[in-house]
């Protein structure tokens, strides 16, 4: 099972994962067969959502999947919690908080007569400033979980990722998944070994199927797909894409720096980056 999505969908208790994902109901999907494993081991699920808006979308993506005669577990042992009000409380992130909330929960939940916890935060809320207390919050949280009835699965929006972002969330989890041109891709950097880190150097952005000869090498843009929302174009930092008729275009004399934000908020998935990320 190592190595593929059911590692996911049926991790087990000391399992620290994440999910980097583009479209939301991508996650809904993969969370809702990652809680219908927990529902079906008499576990207490928590399903930390982006915000209480998207708390609907979570209990329609579990209804879609579940049986009818266990569609009952969805009042019964299943918590939804805006992440704001879990991670955010009393006006600011504090790690000691978060992980005694958790000591807590768990030890409610064996008080009940659950076997353990399977949990699910979103990240997303973070702010620049954030970053090394919560990459630090990750880094403690693995020895609580490691020795506790809890398995998770963090969640962060790639379009707040860059690079060496991305490198911290490898770091501190057993698994990392993410969704790209309609497929689930396994990561796997760091096995047992939480502590070994993957230098910034060691990451190069190549195009796919590179030529020697290709002096540009700029998204592909499918035009059918394209609802004129303009998102791509607000996150291009180089300028190289703009609307045209309500429809995402590439300037002619333009230079594409491969940082791939535009395939990554694209709701629709109407443009696409050919190159990718490589280790060396």
């Amino acid at each position: 099972m190592k190595g593929s999505i059911q590692s996911i969908y049926e991790a087990q208790y000391g399992d620290h994962n994440c999910a980097v994902y583009n479209a939301k109901q991508d996650l809904d999907i993969l969370l809702a067969r990652y809680f219908e494993y927990g529902l079906d081991k008499n576990q207490l699920c928590v399903w930390i959502t982006p915000g209480a808006d998207r708390e609907r979308d979570a209990r329609r993506a579990l209804d879609g999947i579940l049986p009818d005669t266990k569609k009952h577990l969805l009042t019964e042992h299943i918590e939804f919690i805006d992440c704001t009000d879990f991670y955010l409380k009393d006006g600011g992130f504090k790690p000691d908080q978060i992980l005694e909330q958790w000591d807590d929960k768990l030890h409610w939940a064996i008080s009940k007569g659950y076997e353990g916890i399977r949990a699910s935060g979103d990240l997303g809320w973070f702010e620049e400033k954030d970053w090394p207390l919560l990459m630090d919050y990750e880094n403690r949280l693995n020895p609580v979980i490691g020795i506790s009835n809890i398995s998770a699965l963090c969640s962060y929006p790639l379009y707040k990722l860059g690079t060496s972002q991305m490198l911290d969330v490898m770091q501190y989890h057993k698994l990392a998944i993410t969704r790209k041109n309609g497929e689930w891709h396994m990561f796997e950097l760091l096995g047992d070994e939480l502590t070994s880190k993957v230098p910034a150097s060691s990451l190069v952005v190549t195009p796919r199927d590179y030529q020697p000869s290709d002096s540009s090498i700029t998204p592909v843009i499918y035009p059918e797909k394209c609802d004129g929302c303009g998102l791509c174009v607000e996150v291009c930092e180089r300028n190289s894409l703009y609307l045209e008729d309500y429809t995402v275009a590439i300037r002619k004399e333009t230079y594409c720096d491969w940082c791939t934000d535009c395939e990554a908020i694209c709701p629709t998935g109407a443009i696409t980056c050919p190159f990718e990320i490589t280790m060396v």
